[in-house]
C-alpha cells in the first residue's frame, strides 16, 4: 500500500474539477493514477473509461506500467483507465469527425520529416530567420499556415500543428460530438497541463463542459513556451472550472533529503538562492579537449558505479551538453573512449528530422525493387531527406545540394533516352552504385540481418559520403537484450 501523504489523501477525497501542482517527484503521478482506480471502482457506468492525457510518448509509457505495477488496481479497473498522447487523442477525434470542420473523409498524418519537405519550397524563397524584419517574418508564417491548410483540406494530410486548432474548432461547435466524447470519458486527467498551448486550452475548455477535469501542473516548468505555453494557464484553469486546489510541492518522494528538486527549480529560473545543495555535488573540466573528455569518461563511469551499486534495473544516467556538435564529439568518446577502457554503451538524443528520413533511404533499399525502375524514387528520397533534415529551418546548402541531385537525374535520364554513356563526372555515380548493389544483395527477410549484416558494412561509407546521411543505430550503439541499462 502507498503511503500517502495528508495533500495526496485530499486529492483522493474531494470530487469535482481538481487542479493538483508540484514539482518532480512531489506524487503528482501516483496520486493521480490512485485517483483514476478510485473513480473506475465508484463512479464509472459499463463500457465508460477514464483518460489521462500526456505530452510525450516516454511519459505515457511510464504511466502505464506504474499502473500495470500498483498491485491494489484489479484488471477490471486498470482495463478501465485509457493512457494517451494529447496528439494520439486529437488524432482519433479528427480521423472520426474531421469532416465536420472541412477536412476530407480519408486523412492521414503529415509527419514532421515530410513537413519539413513540404514547406520547403516556401522556405527557400526566404533568408535566414535571424535576418527577416518582422513584416518578413509574418509574411512567411503566413504562406506556411496557407500551404498547411491546402494539404489538409485538399489532400487530407493533416500536420500537428493543426491537430487542436481543428479538434477546438469542432469540439465548440458540435454539442452532439462533444457529449459522446464526455459520456465515453466522464473524467479526464490532463498530465503536464502548464504546458497546454491556447489551442489546447481552447479543447480542453470545451471538454470541461461535460466531463470532470483533473489537471495535474508543476508551475515551475513550461517547456514549450515557443509554441504558446502561457504562465497565466493555471489562472485561466481556476477562472474557468472554480477546481479544488492541491499543492504538493512540499513532498519529495523521488529524492528524498535531498534539494535537488530545488536545485532543478533554480536552475529553471536562472536564480540560485544557495551556494551549496543537499545531494548536488559538482566537478569542473579543464579547457584542453583531451583531458576534458577523459574526464568526463571517467565521471560517467564512476555514477554508473554508484547507480548499480544500488540494485535497481530502471536507473538512468544523463549527461546534457549545450550544442549538437558537443553531443555527437560526447558520443563519439564514449563509443571509443581513451585507452583500454571499453565502449560505454548510449543513446544520444538528436533531432529526429535527419535520422527518420535516412531510415526512408535505408528501408528503401531494402525493398529490393531490382529492375532499376525506382531509381528516380530513390533521388527523390534523397532529394526529401536535404529538403527535410533541418526540419523548420532548411539551410541553404541543403536546398541547394536537393537542386543539384534533381538536375543531375534530368541529366541522367536525357542521356538514358538517348542511349548515350550517362556523365562520368555525375553526382549520381555513387547513388546508382549504391541502388545497383543493393538490388544485386540475396537478403533474407530479416531487416535486423540484411540491415546489420549485408547494407551496413558494404554500403555506410558510400552512404555516408552522400554529404553525411543521419543513418540511425549506426553511430550510437545499443544496450542489447538482458544489458545493463545504458549512459
Amino acid at each position: 500500500m502507498v503511503d500517502l501523504t495528508d495533500g495526496q489523501k485530499a486529492v483522493l477525497r474531494v470530487d469535482g474539477h481538481q487542479l493538483v501542482t508540484g514539482g518532480p517527484g512531489s506524487g503528482k503521478t501516483t496520486v493521480s493514477i490512485l485517483k483514476a482506480e478510485k473513480i473506475a471502482r465508484e463512479a464509472l457506468r459499463p463500457g465508460q473509461k477514464i483518460l489521462f492525457l500526456s505530452f510525450a510518448r516516454a511519459t505515457v509509457s511510464r504511466v502505464l506500467e506504474a499502473i500495470d505495477e500498483e498491485s491494489q488496481i484489479t484488471r477490471e479497473e486498470k482495463r478501465r483507465i485509457e493512457v494517451d498522447t494529447y496528439h494520439a487523442f486529437f488524432w482519433r477525434i479528427l480521423k472520426t469527425h474531421g469532416y465536420l470542420v472541412g477536412f476530407p473523409r480519408r486523412l492521414t498524418i503529415l509527419t514532421p520529416p515530410s513537413e519539413a519537405i513540404a514547406l520547403s519550397n516556401v522556405r527557400s524563397e526566404y533568408k535566414k530567420e535571424s535576418k527577416l524584419s518582422d513584416e518578413e517574418k509574418a509574411e512567411k508564417w503566413q504562406r506556411e499556415d496557407t500551404e498547411r491548410n491546402r494539404l489538409a483540406m485538399e489532400e487530407g494530410k493533416v500536420c500537428f500543428d493543426l491537430f487542436a486548432s481543428r479538434v477546438g474548432t469542432l469540439l465548440h461547435g458540435s454539442q452532439k460530438v462533444r457529449k459522446l466524447i464526455s459520456t465515453m470519458y466522464p473524467f479526464i486527467i490532463l498530465d503536464e497541463f502548464q504546458d497546454t498551448s491556447a489551442d489546447q486550452w481552447r479543447v480542453v475548455e470545451a471538454l470541461g463542459k461535460g466531463s470532470t477535469l483533473i489537471a495535474l501542473a508543476d508551475p515551475e516548468q513550461r517547456i514549450f513556451d515557443f509554441i504558446g505555453a502561457d504562465p497565466e494557464r493555471l489562472n485561466h484553469f481556476k477562472a474557468a472550472f472554480k477546481p479544488s486546489i492541491h499543492d504538493l510541492a512540499a513532498d519529495n518522494h523521488r529524492s528524498k533529503g535531498t534539494e535537488i528538486a530545488l536545485f532543478g527549480n533554480d536552475i529553471l529560473t536562472g536564480r540560485f538562492r544557495q551556494s551549496n545543495y543537499q545531494g548536488i555535488d559538482f566537478g569542473v573540466f579543464v579547457s584542453n579537449p583531451n583531458q576534458a573528455f577523459a574526464t568526463l569518461v571517467g565521471q560517467v563511469l564512476q555514477a554508473r558505479k554508484r547507480l548499480l551499486a544500488n540494485g535497481k534495473r530502471d536507473w538512468s544516467l544523463a549527461i546534457l551538453v549545450p550544442t549538437k556538435r558537443m553531443t555527437r564529439l560526447v558520443s563519439d568518446n564514449l563509443r571509443e573512449p581513451f585507452g583500454t577502457v571499453p565502449p560505454i554503451s548510449h543513446t544520444a538524443a538528436v533531432d529526429m528530422e535527419g535520422p527518420i528520413l535516412a531510415a526512408e533511404i535505408v528501408a528503401f533499399l531494402l525493398q529490393q525493387d531490382g529492375d532499376g525502375a525506382s531509381f528516380d524514387q530513390f533521388v527523390e528520397l534523397l532529394c526529401g531527406y536535404f529538403h527535410g533534415r533541418g526540419g523548420a529551418t532548411p539551410t541553404k546548402g541543403d536546398l541547394e545540394e536537393a537542386a543539384r541531385f534533381r538536375a543531375a537525374l534530368a541529366k541522367w535520364n536525357e542521356c538514358l533516352a538517348k542511349g548515350t554513356p550517362t556523365p562520368a563526372k555525375s553526382i549520381l555515380r555513387a547513388t546508382d552504385e549504391i541502388y545497383r548493389s543493393a538490388s544485386s544483395l540475396a537478403l533474407v527477410g530479416d531487416p535486423d540481418r540484411d540491415w546489420v549484416a549485408d547494407l551496413a558494412p558494404k554500403f555506410y561509407p558510400i552512404l555516408s559520403s552522400l554529404r553525411s546521411l543521419d543513418l540511425p543505430g549506426w553511430a550510437v550503439g545499443a544496450t542489447g537484450a538482458g544489458a545493463e541499462p545504458s549512459a
